[in-house]
């Protein structure tokens, strides 16, 4: 089996002065380290979902760090601000922000807000930002995702699940597309002992249980028997992301696809 080496490698060390939360780094220092890694990032057109969250957050800082062109960043209305609002808000309060109030211009510069919701079909985004999407992007790095362990199913299946599958249908139309990137976690099969470095077909189709919860209509009926439908996974968390691994696989025959499993971040 061939090895890969990784882009940058692991023994070298960022100086202190530059690593993200030090509060002694600025967007000027940084440009001038160079590595392989931020070398591919430079210049690039970023399609990111989930960059509100505790993960998306710092995918921000860092892509804007690394040079990217611009962060396509989905976003949608919630507790009464806009999507433009709560970007706002974020750069404002984020302590991972650390440049931000230094320079705001910088990052209202990088971010083009794309409004849409990762729960729904087409991400309900408008044709124009569809089409500014797949015209521009050339990186995809999907980490939206509905993280709690007692959520429903049916709420689990249409963000964690269908939310997948949507991104990846934009991916394949995309003209430039270098890569796609799905944000799993390191318990997507944590039915198994041991856990490689590949895929695992799941017991359950992804795209009928789509189906199923699209045609539900007795949703009470359908959470009991969504206790059988998870088993042997310890919630539909878990179980949601193992289903997305596997539209990710099945993707990969059409566009260049990674996929990374992180453990639980506090």
């Amino acid at each position: 089996m061939e090895t890969v080496e990784p882009v940058v490698p692991l023994d070298v060390e960022l100086p202190p002065q530059l690593l993200l939360g030090s509060g002694k780094a600025s967007l000027d220092e940084f440009e001038r380290y160079r590595s392989p890694l931020k070398d591919f990032y430079h210049g690039k057109i970023v399609f990111l979902t989930g960059g509100t969250g505790f993960l998306g957050k710092l995918y921000v800082e860092k892509l804007i760090r690394c040079g990217v062109s611009e962060i396509l960043l989905l976003s949608r209305a919630k507790k009464g601000k806009t999507p433009y609002e709560r970007l706002a808000s974020i750069l404002e309060s984020e302590p991972i922000f650390t440049t931000y109030h230094s320079n705001p211009e910088h990052y209202h510069d990088k971010i083009k807000i794309i409004d849409g919701d990762i729960s729904k079909n087409q991400l309900s985004i408008s044709n124009d930002d569809l089409s500014y999407v797949v015209n521009n992007a050339n990186i995809f790095f999907h980490a939206a995702a509905d993280v709690r362990f007692d959520e429903s199913l049916k709420e689990s299946v249409e963000t964690n699940v269908r939310g997948t599958l949507e991104v990846l249908k934009i991916a394949a139309q995309a003209k430039w597309l270098d890569v796609f990137v799905y944000i799993s976690t390191a318990f997507s099969n944590c039915t198994r002992n041991t856990i490689e470095e590949k895929f695992y077909k799941p017991q359950v189709d992804p795209h009928l249980l789509i189906k199923l919860v699209e045609m539900e209509q007795d949703e009470e009926s359908f959470e009991v028997l969504s206790r059988k439908i998870i088993e042997p996974w310890p919630n539909t968390y878990a179980f949601t992301k193992a289903l997305a691994e596997d539209l990710v696989r099945q993707f990969a025959d059409k566009v260049p696809v990674a996929v990374i499993r992180p453990s639980i971040g506090e």
